[in-house]
């Protein structure tokens, strides 16, 4: 795969340092900020419909509590997003958005990419295809510049297989094995936490595919990653990181450092 000149900069679950994670305004400011790529997370409602949320449950993040397998998409139309523990009444009234309407938001930037991640608790409460042929659905207008990844590399597979969409696998947990995984599954991207790779040096395998290495808090830090060969470095840092010119073509073209 052929080496970028500079990272490509992912905003994790929008700009989720200074907004609501997986919020419009945490990926609408990312974008404003000048994140090239937004990641953000799918589970399932009751009536199988994908939303924008990380948890299985829905305390952490917005005004209710329980589970989003025992809420109907209607129900969560009066759900404020606003993470109340991080950000009490600050960003009240923040909507809990489905994956149709962050869609149609990125329409209007069609030069950032965008990850979706299927979660693994909606695979398991409902079935693979279902989540994932709601998920193509769902991004269906976003097929250009959306990739599908996933910790199932099941779904993965079947989303590579089904549609035109790129894809990726989050190797969670780096595994010896997980070569082998990627070079079956053909697909586009392999995401992974780089804190658990014993030996980045020597463990960021070359192969058909770009490494995508998160959750990077420093840009130092993502400059040597990216150095060592992963051309995608995921934060929640944005503005951080792109007061660096090594991220930001702006300052460097300005002369900025």
């Amino acid at each position: 795969m052929a080496k970028k000149k500079q990272p490509t900069l992912v905003a994790h679950r929008g700009h989720a340092e200074h907004c609501p994670e997986n919020s419009k305004s945490a990926f609408l400011d990312a974008i404003q900020i000048g994140a090239s790529a937004i990641e953000f997370d799918i589970q399932l409602t009751q009536d199988k419909h994908p939303i924008v949320l990380h948890d299985e449950t829905l305390e952490r993040t917005t005004n209710l509590s329980g589970s989003v397998f025992d809420h109907k998409l209607s129900d969560l139309k009066s759900c404020s997003a606003h993470e109340p523990k991080r950000f009490h009444d600050q960003f009240y009234f923040e909507p809990l958005l489905s994956v149709e309407e962050l869609g149609e938001i990125m329409q209007h930037h069609p030069d950032c990419e965008v990850f979706a991640e299927i979660k693994p608790e909606s695979i398991a409460r409902f079935d693979l295809k279902t989540v994932v042929d709601g998920t193509l659905k769902a991004l269906n207008k976003l097929s250009k510049q959306t990739i599908i990844i996933s910790m199932d590399a099941d779904a993965v597979r079947y989303a590579k297989s089904v549609s035109d969409f790129r894809c990726g696998w989050v190797m969670h947990r780096w595994q010896p094995q997980g070569q082998r995984i990627m070079e079956e599954l053909a697909v586009e991207f392999l995401y992974c936490d780089y804190l658990s790779i014993p030996n980045i040096a020597q463990d960021l395998w070359p192969g058909d595919w770009q490494w995508a290495l998160y959750e990077v808090t420093e840009p130092e830090l993502g400059i040597q990653l990216f150095n060592l060969g992963a051309n995608y470095i995921e934060t929640k840092r944005i503005a951080y990181f792109m007061q660096d010119a090594r991220f930001n073509p702006k300052l460097k073209d300005s002369g900025e450092k």
